[in-house]
């Protein structure tokens, strides 16, 4: 019971437990904060504008959410690609930590962190998915 809502977990045996993504099918606000619970530590992904609404938002931000804007910045998506298809980015660090605190250091946070490569850089080849 969570919440006051009982509820049951089916497939819990196969998240792994290592760092991974958990996609959700959203069919309510309900999973928002029972994931939150459930998986810990967690990130989540979610639109910006659900930041502004009055409390709730205003509690989702204290969390550091992956905020995503939807202004069309095709700029960012082609750091990514670029990073992804071509291992090629502006910028690239030993450890993920250290690409992270660079990005703080040039004022980037959240979701306008530039595309870092992380170590060797590596890119998608034949055969290979990315999910």
């Amino acid at each position: 019971v969570f919440l006051g809502i009982r509820f049951e977990v089916k497939g819990a045996e196969n998240v792994p437990d290592q760092p991974c993504v958990i996609l959700s099918n959203h069919q309510s606000t309900w999973e928002t904060f029972f994931l939150s619970a459930y998986f810990s530590p967690l990130s989540q992904v979610l639109k910006r504008e659900l930041l502004y609404v009055p409390f709730f938002g205003w509690a989702m931000a204290m969390l550091r959410p992956i905020a995503m804007d939807r202004d069309n910045r095709w700029d960012r998506v082609s750091q990514a690609y670029n990073l992804i298809v071509d291992g090629q980015a502006e910028f690239n660090a030993a450890t993920a930590q250290e690409g992270l605190e660079a990005a703080y250091a040039r004022g980037e946070s959240d979701e306008f962190v530039k595309a870092t490569t992380v170590g060797e850089p590596v890119k998608v080849e034949d055969g290979d998915a990315v999910v």
